[in-house]
């Protein structure tokens, strides 16, 4: 069965990635750090919330669309690395 199209299919190296820099930003939420969220919203171009939670899901959204594949992944890893002190 073909994925839908509103999904894309990513190489598995490249999707566990995605999976460690999407629990990162749930880590971030889940322990109330506003200021490093909004740091990588901004970043992203992502409006800042005053929900933690919605802002959180932006994110996270803004990092599936982006991610195509391992060059797009390298350049946000590269791009959040002065927040995150990480490499992803």
């Amino acid at each position: 069965m073909a994925a839908p199209l509103n999904q894309r299919v990513v190489h598995a190296a490249t999707q566990t990635r995605k999976v460690a820099i999407n629990q990162y930003v749930r880590g971030l939420a889940a322990g109330n750090d506003k200021t490093t969220l909004d740091s990588i919203a901004n970043i992203l171009k992502v409006d800042a919330d005053l929900n933690i939670f919605t802002e959180r899901n932006d994110i996270i959204l803004e990092i599936h669309r982006c991610v195509t594949d391992q060059p797009s992944m390298d350049a946000l890893s590269t791009l959040l690395k002065p927040i995150t002190k990480r490499d992803f």
